[in-house]
């Protein structure tokens, strides 16, 4: 294993991977294809795990799991070593699921560590996208954290007892003006803009100590600027087999792959299938 200092001059070389379904190591996980170069070091992934199993009576998936323990890897200082991360994968896999786990992580553990309320905000290519997994989760944080929910559409909030907040917020450049958020959880990047993420989302999370842009999603199309320019970056550092401040996961068919005719393959795109 190897610990980076938030610190350091020079950020250690790790290997990059390209993983196929027949490297997956440990039981019951497809790997991504495509796979950023893990460090090796701590990771709040297990935390978030654990209380998805005691709060939510779920269980995530290993490749849940290693999407999380990917993002949430840091040092020995105990500041996150990733700024910003993708995650893609195919409908149906579960994505939302890790998504309210780790927003409820953020919410109900990372002010313990940190000392402070963090403000957490959620958005996604539509905003009912958006405000579905507000409607799912806000009322467990009220029954079971004390948390005050506020309904409003396009307003949605919640503040828990220590004054941290949730907002869900429409994915525009203005929604993050005014804001410092410690978390940002994008859903659906493929269809949203390059000005709401580079010029709105990660602008505002400047000031922050340790923040994470954390962005999922399905596949894109030519017209996902953001998303395409991530995975570019991404992919150069597996080629390079260079460290870098984006985690970048892709569990997806080869170029060139009829995934109807070839079933073999479904599952590189489907990591909860079967």
């Amino acid at each position: 294993s190897m610990h980076l200092s938030q610190k350091a001059e020079k950020a250690p070389e790790v290997a990059g991977s390209r993983r196929m379904v027949s490297d997956a190591p440990g039981p019951g996980l497809i790997a991504p294809r495509l796979i950023s170069g893990l460090l090796g070091c701590g990771s709040y992934g297990d935390e978030v795990a654990a209380l998805a199993h005691d709060v939510m009576n779920i269980d995530l998936m290993p490749w849940q799991l290693l999407a999380l323990r990917g993002q949430l890897e840091h040092d020995e200082n105990g500041d996150l070593v990733r700024r910003r991360s993708l995650v893609s994968v195919a409908r149906q896999n579960g994505k939302t699921v890790a998504l309210k786990a780790f927003i409820l992580w953020a919410l109900v553990k990372e002010p313990i560590r940190r000392g402070k309320p963090v403000l957490v905000i959620s958005t996604a290519h539509q905003l009912d996208l958006a405000v579905e997994i507000f409607e799912q989760l806000a009322p467990l944080l009220e029954a079971k954290f004390g948390a005050k929910a506020y309904w409003s559409y396009g307003r949605n909030e919640v503040v828990m007892p220590d004054e941290s907040r949730w907002l869900v917020q429409a994915a525009t450049p203005k929604a993050f003006h005014g804001f410092s958020p410690t978390y940002i959880v994008a859903d659906e990047v493929w269809n949203i803009s390059a000005d709401v993420l580079f010029n709105g989302a990660l602008p505002s999370q400047r000031a922050m100590q340790s923040p994470l842009l954390s962005c999922w999603s399905t596949a894109g199309t030519e017209d996902s600027h953001a998303m395409l320019k991530m995975r570019e970056e991404g992919l150069r550092a597996i080629d390079e087999k260079k460290f870098s401040k984006l985690f970048f996961a892709e569990w997806s068919v080869p170029p060139g792959v009829d995934p109807l005719k070839e079933k073999g393959y479904w599952a590189m795109a489907n990591p909860a299938i079967g």
